[in-house]
């Protein structure tokens, strides 16, 4: 019986010490003005205990009352103007080729290069990817090489399926 591991927590856990009065004080400085952190609770905490004769707590005290809370990350950080306003966030894709540049499908290939490992085998895949009309085609190398895949193009004879594309 003494053989067996046996758990080497501390039977006797500590409990934190602040008073349960905070906790809702900071819930509500939290909700009011959601993107405070513990240096500005701490200061206007203040005012609160100073009017209740409670202790202080320090910053680190009050970064350690946010952690235990539930639901503190439910209050995402917002972008604020300079007015403190909340600024809508525009996502826009970003083009990879220049705005000037026309192309016909096919005329312009991609190519990204894998290495997928599998049973101590190294598979190389070349994959060919037309921006135009969002083709894609792999094809396996022997080797990889810098100077590797545009001859192993010509000599895997598997054509990049551009019959037929249409004109964008």
């Amino acid at each position: 019986a003494d053989l067996c591991p046996r758990s080497r927590a501390p039977r006797q856990k500590r409990e934190p010490e602040w008073d349960k009065r905070l906790i809702p004080e900071i819930r509500r400085l939290r909700i009011q003005q959601p993107n405070l952190g513990k240096e500005k609770l701490f200061v206007m905490l203040q005012p609160f205990c100073t009017g209740l004769c409670l202790p202080l707590p320090r910053v680190s005290t009050i970064g350690r009352i946010i952690a235990k809370e539930p639901g503190k990350r439910c209050f995402s950080p917002l972008r604020l103007g300079a007015r403190g306003q909340v600024k809508r966030i525009n996502r826009v894709p970003v083009s990879r080729k220049p705005k000037s540049l026309k192309l016909q499908a096919c005329e312009c290939l991609a190519f990204d290069t894998l290495i997928r490992q599998r049973d101590g085998v190294k598979r190389h895949i070349l994959t060919a990817i037309d921006p135009v009309s969002k083709v894609a085609s792999p094809m396996r190398l022997p080797v990889a090489a810098g100077s590797m895949p545009p001859p192993s193009i010509r000599r895997s004879g598997k054509p990049i399926p551009c019959s037929n594309m249409p004109k964008p």
